[in-house]
């Protein structure tokens, strides 16, 4: 994804923390030139966001903004490879004569599940009749779970959105506060979001040529998901699925063990073990609540005419509490408690899983810290400009995670049941396993710093030539000090046609032709140059001793990625109407990819992940504005048309096994596709 700058700093975060009613301008990078200023996370591209300010010497205005969104049901019919009830009762049909379920209904041990049209299919070849089986099967041929779905699943969603801000200034100081309130619901039930951003920015002047810079962005966002289950429900319900009985009552989906296995349960002592849908809603809340707080200031001083020199900082803290909540009334504890309990004589007697509810907990913290000096350089003589800067940046991030399930929670006292998650425990109906707490604790820190220079020439108002260059560093690369860093580097030219004394299209008023070449970088933090472990939960089974996993073998070798970025583009104005527009056309080769490659097996290894694979990548992107309407009232049409091809052109490992390739079970990727 591209890397989003919000005021001279890197967003962490989500973007949608932003208060949109804050933006002032927003633009986007994507040739090489935009790593000379925001280093090698510009690999994919730049969103910079600059947000709004108070001017000099303006009287105080106050601004208020509203507004309502209601929108549709989602549009279920739109999936043209959707298998009607009909189909799928066709081919459940041809599937059950060709043998595809004998296994499963021979089957008493491991009570799996069947569909309700194979159990009629079964029931008919255990002797019931074939004019009952088809018009049972006919009934079920008319419905359609996508309207069950729309009916009690979804609703239309409603998003409000509250703004307010103040702006104003004086000759020696500008001010600019705004506040926020938005409120979603989304369009599935019971699932909402609702979010609170305070946006503080001042700057004051106390000296003729000295500037300070103070700014406050606080967001507190709240987000309530029902853990229902869409996608559960999705893969368990056929197409003839409907949530309510031909008696109005909530329907039974099968889940886990058929239906049989599921009524004897009742009799010994298990808890109800059906699963009915429409009774989750509710009961399991999964609700997370951010606070995201970040600190920034500057200094900016001009030394002399053209060169100024300033210092920004940064502060940010996110907190992040994650609960999920299942009572003992929703099926996934019952389920739980149920496969865990203790059985005497086929009986239950005890539970390893105290009844009551289940807490899941996860509270993240992340912390950064942000520097960057820079000097900036412009001069003007006859008919040239020259402007500059070079910089020096560091940054410091730390990330936290813990998190932890409680069983036996109780609500009201906060109090939980220690469990053993060491034991291994005979499952019900069949199996074993451990109790599992997801216990974890986490840490990560990134350290990055950066060098840069940036030179633009022009003469004229014609042409102007840049030139750049950066060098970034990383602690995720700290086996070979020629590895820590990247240099990356980038030249454009841009001609503006129009000003050529030959130049005389009045109906085309601007032209301009602007090419650029240079290197991005990437990195991926999932992999470090040096051999890490993670600790396992449990004991070893002979020997109950604590043990780890390699999760990341050390490769001495590793480096960044690079990119290699060929931008040519067009732009152009017509006078009436007046219509803007630009033609884009780009090339990207990347090199030093993150990638497998096979290894012979006395080394210990079969494939180890590093630098060893390219890709590359070309398409071009259009865009046209109309101005219909301007003035007090303006009306403006945008018409974008983008097209892209990538593809592998290095790769070392090839899979003997096709479903690598295919499905989601895993991505292997493959010359000359993408």
């Amino acid at each position: 994804q591209p890397l989003i700058i919000q005021d001279n700093f890197p967003l962490s975060g989500e973007f949608n923390s932003i208060n949109p009613n804050d933006f002032a301008t927003i633009s986007v990078l994507k040739d090489a030139a935009a790593a000379s200023i925001w280093g090698v996370r510009a690999g994919n591209g730049v969103i910079v966001i600059t947000t709004k300010r108070g001017r000099n010497k303006q009287s105080l205005r106050a601004s208020v903004n509203t507004n309502l969104t209601i929108s549709s049901k989602p549009d279920l019919t739109y999936n043209p490879n959707y298998l009607s009830s009909s189909d799928y009762i066709d081919i459940e049909t041809y599937l059950f004569n060709n043998g595809k379920y004998d296994e499963i209904l021979n089957d008493p041990q491991n009570y799996s599940i069947v569909s309700p049209v194979v159990q009629i299919l079964n029931k008919q070849r255990m002797g019931g009749s074939a004019d009952e089986t088809n018009e049972q099967l006919n009934i079920l041929r008319t419905k359609d779970v996508r309207n069950d779905k729309l009916k009690y699943l979804y609703r239309k969603p409603v998003s409000q959105q509250y703004a307010v801000s103040l702006t104003g200034g004086t000759n020696r100081s500008d001010h600019y506060f705004s506040a926020g309130y938005d409120k979603a619901d989304a369009n599935t039930i019971a699932n909402s979001n609702n979010r609170i951003t305070i946006n503080s920015q001042n700057s004051v002047r106390p000296f003729k040529n000295l500037e300070l810079e103070v700014g406050l962005y606080f967001v507190k966002s709240n987000s309530k998901t029902d853990s229902i289950g869409f996608d559960d429900i999705t893969s368990l319900a056929p197409s003839y699925y409907q949530f309510k009985d031909v008696n109005g009552h909530n329907a039974v989906l099968d889940r886990d063990y058929n239906s049989r296995f599921k009524n004897e349960a009742i009799d010994r002592g298990f808890l109800d073990w059906q699963y009915v849908p429409l009774n989750e809603f509710g009961k399991s809340p999964v609700v997370t609540k951010d606070n995201d707080l970040r600190l920034n200031g500057g200094l900016t001083y001009n030394i002399i005419p053209g060169l100024s020199a300033a210092i920004k900082y940064q502060y940010q803290r996110i907190d992040s509490k994650l609960s999920s909540y299942k009572n003992i009334e929703t099926y996934k504890t019952r389920h739980l408690i149920n496969q865990y309990s203790i059985l005497t004589s086929g009986v239950v007697s005890g539970y390893n899983i105290p009844l009551g509810d289940i807490l899941y907990t996860a509270d993240g913290k992340f912390t950064s810290n942000n520097l960057r000096t820079q000097l900036n350089y412009e001069k003007n003589w006859n008919k040239n400009v020259i402007s500059a800067i070079i910089g020096y940046e560091i940054s410091e991030s730390i990330h936290g995670l813990n998190r932890n399930t409680n069983y036996g929670y109780d609500e009201n006292s906060g109090k939980s049941v220690a469990v053993d998650t060491t034991s291994y425990f005979d499952l019900n109906p069949v199996g074993s396993g451990q109790i599992v707490t997801n216990y974890r604790i986490f840490g990560k820190t990134d350290r990055m710093r950066s060098s840069y220079l940036n030179v633009a020439y022009t003469h004229d108002d014609r042409y102007t030539i840049s030139g750049s260059a950066r060098v970034d560093g990383s602690n995720y690369f700290g086996v070979k000090t020629n590895h820590k860093y990247v240099p990356l580097w980038s030249a454009g030219a841009l001609w503006n046609i129009d000003r050529e004394d030959f130049y005389k299209l009045n109906w085309l008023p601007v032209l301009k032709f602007r090419a650029s070449y240079g290197y991005n970088g990437n990195l991926d933090k999932s992999y470090t140059g040096v051999t890490t472990f993670k600790y396992s939960l449990v004991e070893a089974d002979f020997t109950n001793l604590p043990f780890a996993s390699i999760i990341n073998i050390g490769n001495p070798e590793l480096r960044w990625e690079k990119v290699a970025i060929t931008n040519l583009g067009l732009e152009f104005g017509l006078k009436n109407p007046v219509i803007r527009g630009k033609i884009e056309y780009y090339l990207k080769n990347g090199s030093d990819i993150l990638g497998d490659k096979s290894f012979p097996s006395n080394t210990g290894i079969t494939v180890l992940r590093g630098n060893y694979s390219k890709i590359k990548s070309k398409g071009f992107d259009i865009s046209l504005i109309w101005e219909n309407l301007s003035g007090k009232l303006r009306w403006t049409t945008a018409f974008m048309l983008s097209a892209v091809r990538d593809w592998v052109s290095d790769y070392d490992v090839t899979e003997p096994i096709s479903i690598y390739y295919v499905g989601t079970n895993n991505i292997t990727p493959v010359i000359n596709k993408p």
